[in-house]
């Protein structure tokens, strides 16, 4: 439940805003939240494989919160 909030708050954050806005929106929250888990794990900032880790948890995220979704409103 928590994770569809946090998701349906950033659509409405980034819903106003232009599509630079919204990019460096979204790729700061992308940073912030799964940089720290990429790093511990050993992958360097500023690299390829770095950027590949965020984009991977970031992707298995929205995965998951999309599918929290779908069991929301199947129910």
């Amino acid at each position: 439940m928590r994770i569809a909030a946090l998701l349906l708050l950033l659509v409405f954050l980034v819903a106003c805003a232009t599509s630079e806005q919204r990019g460096a929106y979204i790729a700061n929250h992308i940073e912030r939240t799964f940089g720290p888990t990429c790093a511990a794990m050993g992958y360097e900032p500023e690299t390829d494989k770095y950027r590949d880790c965020k984009l991977s948890l970031f992707n298995a995220d929205t995965q998951r919160a999309g599918e929290a979704a779908a069991g929301l409103i199947k129910k």
